[in-house]
């Protein structure tokens, strides 16, 4: 059997915290918690110290992306559709 952890969390994101065990049908504060790690867990870790713009996730095997722009946009004219 696991060792009881508890966790505080600041008072301004109870409220917020109660309504996602609403949304999510937690019966508690604890599963909210399980259900966050286990869900989104992950990915918080692969992209907490991202640098640049955003996130370049991991290319899926065997997927080529097709029409990738390779020459830098100039973003001083207008763009011709």
């Amino acid at each position: 059997m696991s060792k009881p952890t508890r966790i505080v969390l600041r008072p301004e994101l109870v409220e917020q915290a109660k309504e996602l065990c609403h949304v999510t049908q937690s019966a508690s504060l604890s599963e909210l918690m399980a259900i966050l790690i286990s869900r989104y867990g992950r990915h918080l870790k692969d992209t907490w110290q991202v640098s640049g713009l955003c996130a370049q996730p991991s290319p899926l095997p065997g997927v080529e992306l097709r029409g990738a722009q390779t020459a830098p946009l100039n973003l001083d004219e207008p763009i011709v559709l």
